[in-house]
């Protein structure tokens, strides 16, 4: 024979569970004529596991964070919920840790990255640590606000000086910062997001690019540095040419020299780049520069000037290196443009007598507005022209033409009246044929 029988409880930790059982059999003819059995004891255990948790939601909170609520436990013996988070959609929790334990039917997740998608499901377990099956997954994101990377609520300026330094390795930003810095929305912080946080902060755009405002703008031009410098002291300033410019709003600048005869001592901003960030880091010879602004920039202007020392005992002559440069994150050239400078000491003993070759150096200063200096050296007596011609050929003024005698001559031109752009100068003496570059800037 075979009979269920019923326990009044379970075993659990804090009791065996025992229950004793007999069988006694009676004959129907007298009653008490009876047999009874050996006791027997034996227990049983909950392995039936609680209903699924039901009514899992997802809400983001007035302090930017996400807030989870579900229903009440239906099952008698309910301990308590199990909460587990992921970042990746369709997660199975089964055999992880989980993310939060507790007996409340509500959660607020304070631990999250803003532009993150956080994934939620929950499960129940009772007394007996039976596990119920997973709810319905939920998920919610933070969304990035853009620009306020200091978190004070507001976006400033000091945002974009935060960029910089974060660009030039100075600080080190969290990922919910780098997130912060991203509102260009290219997954990449530049520095076209430190402008256009500038922009923001002075009113020229209202949404950011991450927050489906307008794409950054397009720049155009051409940049360039002068091909020789001459510096009469132990000090160089050398200018980044900005050509046919436009929407011009940042730039980064790779520099190369040699730091055996040249030390970066400052980078500065021009009067085309005035009220423009400036950044820069240097190792071993290679300068990494940023300019941002809120304004673009447009036409030909020096937008950078670099001021170099000489180092004591270095050479008298060196090379700065443009090699590459970028303007608004989308054009990026490979430059490779190089800039001579001479230091002039004092007066050598070729000044003082007379040229032992025909040369021309670099005006000075260059870029100019709107004088500048054009030394050139003739070895012997010569018929000399000197003169300027525009972009397409044309002669604009003719400085020198006639006979002059052996020694070092110079001349000034002065280009109140003639309009900004790259032009060239061309010496010929004799035979002796050469022609450089400069750039009026107004």
């Amino acid at each position: 024979y075979a009979y269920s029988a019923a326990t009044l409880y379970d075993s659990s930790s804090s009791t065996t569970g025992i229950h004793n059982f007999l069988v006694s059999a009676h004959i129907s003819d007298n009653p008490g004529v009876f047999y009874d059995s050996d006791v027997g004891s034996g227990y049983s255990v909950d392995n039936l596991a609680p209903a699924a948790p039901s009514g899992l939601s997802a809400s983001i909170t007035e302090e930017d964070f996400i807030q989870l609520t579900w229903d009440s436990p239906v099952d008698a013996d309910f301990d308590y919920f199990a909460l587990y988070r992921s970042v990746e959609s369709g997660f199975d929790p089964s055999g992880t840790e989980p993310y939060k334990v507790t007996i409340d039917t509500n959660f607020v997740d304070t631990v999250v990255v803003k532009g993150l998608m956080y994934y939620y499901r929950l499960s129940a377990f009772d007394f007996s640590k039976n596990e119920s099956e997973f709810s319905q997954e939920v998920s919610a994101v933070l969304a990035v606000a853009g620009g306020d990377i200091d978190s004070n609520g507001t976006v400033q300026a000091f945002d974009a000086s935060l960029v910089l330094r974060f660009l030039t390795g100075t600080l080190d930003f969290t990922l919910w910062q780098e997130f912060e810095a991203d509102v260009s929305d290219n997954d990449e912080v530049t520095e076209m997001d430190a402008s256009l946080i500038l922009q923001h902060v002075v009113g020229a755009i209202d949404l950011f690019p991450s927050e489906s405002g307008p794409p950054p703008p397009l720049a155009a031009g051409e940049l360039s540095v002068p091909g020789t410098v001459e510096a009469s002291g132990n000090e160089v300033v050398l200018p980044i040419l900005l050509m046919d410019g436009d929407k011009v709003f940042s730039g980064s600048f790779d520099v190369l020299y040699d730091t055996g005869a040249l030390e970066l001592t400052e980078v500065r901003t021009t009067l085309a780049t005035e009220g423009f960030l400036t950044a820069h880091q240097t190792i071993d010879g290679e300068a990494e520069l940023f300019l941002v602004g809120s304004a673009g920039v447009a036409g030909d202007h020096s937008i950078m000037e670099l001021v170099f020392r000489r180092i004591p005992g270095g050479s008298s002559r060196t090379e700065i290196v443009l090699a590459s440069a970028r303007l608004n994150d989308n054009i990026i050239w490979t430059l490779g443009d190089t800039t001579v400078v001479d230091f002039i000491t004092g007066v050598d003993d070729e000044r003082a007598g007379l040229p032992t070759e025909f040369a021309l150096s670099q005006n000075h200063p260059n870029p100019f507005n709107p004088e500048t200096t054009i030394r050139y050296a003739l070895p012997e007596a010569s018929g000399v022209s000197l003169i300027i011609y525009n972009l397409r050929g044309e002669e604009v003024a003719r400085l020198v033409d006639g006979e002059q005698p052996a020694g070092h001559h110079q001349v000034t031109w002065n280009a109140s009246n003639i309009a900004s752009g790259m032009y060239f100068y061309r010496l010929q003496a004799g035979e002796f044929v050469q022609t450089k570059k400069m750039v009026l800037l107004k």
